[in-house]
């Protein structure tokens, strides 16, 4: 269960509305453009098709954030919809009043303006009828402001847009309230933090509230920065796994991950497998990073020990490790084969038992990695090569029989390099005694073979 922000009030916060007339994307980007030029700063909005990226998303928040600015203000009206005012008047003669409160006559009463509107909605469809939805948002603009700063109630700081994008705030309860006509509060009694509640002394909200947001971002920042470090540190002693980047091809598919049995943490895909929610209990925290690392922070988050999610099984380990193995344009399959004698270098002495190709096409053309595996070794299960690199490993096994690792012969001592190993794995019932556990174990070899072998120390003649 997710904390609950707002467990230690007494009241209810107000939850501010979404306040954007404009979201033309294109429109959101040129705006934002416009917003930075006149901080001197320089942005160009793509033109043509091409997409707006992150551009017209962060225009959006800002665009959101003036809006509230203007509606607490008590000027969103004026600033955001005057030029429908009038038609709405004409298309809404009964809410003359309404009009009044909406542009700023605290003579109405406000139990009127709450009566009226929403039922002179009831039946109509803002998002089909433009005169509805302007009187939606003008009554948003108008709720917003009598209730947070006519009727003092706290106000959420979770922004609306990208809100459900951010972790939780462990430290301090993230709201707002006006205590008075020059006084405002950030936080609430009983927060953990030694900093909450703080006060703010004004009153004009153009003045304060940035002052606000601007401490809210830094006490956001400083309850994830917290928990990153703590959890990294035990992330740097997660061993190496063959199913971790399974595990981050499932997420990156948009799969959630649940660590531990029933689920003590489980790991979301929350936006192009850059963005990462994280729920641990009752922490909630966002990753940005690669799919494989918020594996690695998920298993290290559970606590005591590390936590893992189901085991995969073996056709999908052999499907992620040549997916990987395949570059963009490219195609990965894996052929089952008789083992060339001359594939067993430099080892001697030793018998071969099959082996498993997989082959490499694209617009570069052809290439291949062959896992020929051994019978009888009282160590090494199988040696890797490829038509790419002249280095070699082998796939070894340690004394327990529990742990597999890839480890490069060396060209001096024609030996292994005991001391570099390339990657390692637990088993897991992994067996290449079966055909499965065969195929996905040299799926993975073969894949750290690509990564490693090309590096210049593993070239004849490099420094190893």
């Amino acid at each position: 269960m997710v904390l609950d922000l707002y467990r230690r009030m007494d009241e209810v916060p107000v939850m501010p509305p979404f306040l954007v007339r404009d979201v033309d994307a294109r429109r959101v980007a040129e705006r934002h453009r416009e917003r930075m030029a006149r901080q001197g700063v320089t942005l160009r909005v793509p033109r043509g098709r091409r997409p707006l990226g992150g551009m017209a998303a962060v225009g959006l928040i800002f665009d959101q954030q003036e809006a509230l600015l203007d509606a607490l203000a008590g000027d969103y009206t004026a600033r955001h919809w005057a030029d429908v005012v009038p038609d709405l008047r004409r298309a809404y003669p009964a809410l003359g009043a309404a009009f009044d409160a909406f542009a700023g006559d605290e003579r109405v009463s406000a139990a009127d303006v709450r009566r009226m509107v929403p039922a002179a909605l009831r039946d109509a469809d803002p998002l089909r009828d433009g005169p509805a939805r302007a009187l939606e948002f003008l009554y948003r603009g108008w709720q917003v402001r009598q209730q947070v700063v006519v009727e003092g109630r706290p106000m959420s700081l979770v922004p609306v847009v990208s809100g459900d994008t951010q972790g939780d705030t462990p430290s301090f309860t993230p709201v707002v309230k006006r205590m008075g006509a020059a006084w405002w509060r950030m936080g609430w009694p009983g927060d953990p933090a030694p900093y909450s509640p703080r006060e703010f002394a004004g009153d004009d909200v153009r003045v304060v509230l940035p002052q606000v947001w601007a401490v809210y971002s830094e006490w956001y920042q400083g309850d994830q920065e917290r928990w990153y470090r703590q959890v990294q540190g035990r992330a740097g002693g997660v061993p190496d796994h063959i199913y971790h980047r399974v595990w981050a091809a499932r997420l990156h598919d948009g799969e959630p991950l649940g660590f531990g049995v029933p689920a003590e943490v489980t790991l979301h895909n929350v936006s192009h497998a850059r963005l990462f929610r994280v729920v641990a209990g009752e922490r909630q925290v966002i990753l940005k990073t690669s799919a494989q690392v918020a594996v690695r922070l998920a298993i290290a988050a559970g606590g005591q020990g590390f936590l893992y999610p189901p085991a995969p099984d073996v056709a999908e380990v052999e499907a992620a490790y040549l997916g990987l193995i395949a570059r963009r344009g490219e195609q990965a399959t894996m052929v089952e084969a008789e083992a060339d004698t001359g594939k067993l270098a430099p080892l001697t002495g030793v018998e071969p038992d099959g082996a498993c190709v997989v082959r490499v096409s694209g617009p570069g053309g052809k290439a291949s990695i062959t896992v020929a595996w051994l019978s009888g070794h009282p160590a090494a299960l199988a040696i890797v090569s490829g038509d790419a690199f002249p280095a070699r490993a082998a796939l070894v096994r340690d004394r327990s029989g529990q742990k597999l690792g890839l480890i490069p012969f060396s060209f001096k001592t024609r030996k292994l390099d005991k001391g570099d190993v390339w990657a390692g794995t637990p088993v897991n019932g992994l067996s290449p005694g079966t055909p499965g556990g065969r195929r996905a174990l040299s799926a993975w070899a073969a894949w750290v073979w690509q990564g490693r072998a090309g590096q210049k120390r593993y070239q004849p003649g490099g420094k190893r």
